[in-house]
């Protein structure tokens, strides 16, 4: 069994204008051969897509799409799951949230780390793959996009509910793959709690975490035979000027393979 697993796209920019025109093979430069040799391929979705204008109040850019072409692309490109946990799904509301899910559940993705509320975010996502029951949580840090009880957002950080989810489904898959949201933007290695803490989702019982949000690729470790890849920096995500360069542009996706009972990491350097 193989998943791939890429990081964060964000269709803005100069990015906007080839999906506009569906010029989707110059987007993607023959990554589909790479989806297309792997059981299951997952990426994380930066943004919502809406025509909401109703921004909220945050530190930091507010980002959005307006273009469905955003998800064809993904489509055409191969990929089955996007993630939603992160900090920019809830940049114009809840309403930009439940509109990305609609638009991604007519174009057929399966989803996973936002809901129309807190209880309805955190619901793991399984799918048999190969004839395993893998079981996916998605969680971001809280930066202004948490799901409330009566707010659509994103399935956020908190020790003790995360902790709780994993060891509920623990009972019911054969393997929990984690995709965490979260770091420190453009610096390459983990903070200490950021490796303390996804050491602790593995002690619960989770068998594979890959991370992304800090823009920039970092390293990976097996810790206790179990791999955590610490963040994949950006797959598509056209930006400022003077970001236009360096690590922003070389991201990296990882291929999960399971090999007897253990997970095992390949890596695939990619440059925007």
């Amino acid at each position: 069994m193989k998943i791939l697993i890429s990081g964060d796209y964000c269709p803005i920019g100069r990015t906007a204008q080839l999906l506009k025109d569906e010029h989707y093979s110059e987007l993607f430069n023959d990554f589909e051969e790479i989806t297309a040799n792997v059981d299951y391929s997952i990426v994380n979705f930066e943004c919502p897509i809406t025509k909401s204008n109703d921004k909220i109040e945050k530190t930091g850019p507010c980002l959005k799409t307006e273009d469905v072409n955003s998800l064809k692309a993904l489509k055409y490109a191969g990929f089955n799951l996007l993630t939603l946990a992160n900090n920019h799904i809830q940049d114009y509301g809840g309403q930009g949230v439940l509109d990305t899910m609609k638009y991604a559940k007519q174009e057929g993705f399966d989803l996973i780390g936002a809901g129309e509320n807190k209880n309805a975010a955190a619901i793991p996502f399984i799918k048999v793959i190969k004839g395993i029951r893998v079981g996916f949580i998605n969680i971001a840090e809280n930066e202004f996009c948490a799901a409330e009880n009566n707010l659509p957002g994103a399935n956020t950080f908190d020790f003790i509910d995360n902790t709780n989810t994993i060891k509920k489904l623990r009972g019911e898959v054969d393997k929990i793959v984690l995709i965490y949201h979260g770091g420190r933007e453009h610096y390459q290695l983990p903070t200490p709690d950021v490796r303390k803490r996804l050491r602790y989702f593995m002690d619960c019982g989770v068998d594979a975490i890959v991370a992304h949000h800090t823009h920039c690729f970092s390293g990976y470790e097996y810790y206790q035979n179990k791999p955590i890849v610490y963040s994949l920096g950006n797959f598509i995500f056209d930006y400022k000027s003077k970001y236009q360069k360096g690590l922003w542009t070389e991201g990296m996706s990882v291929i999960l393979s399971l090999e007897a009972d253990d997970f095992k990491v390949e890596l695939i350097p990619h440059l925007q």
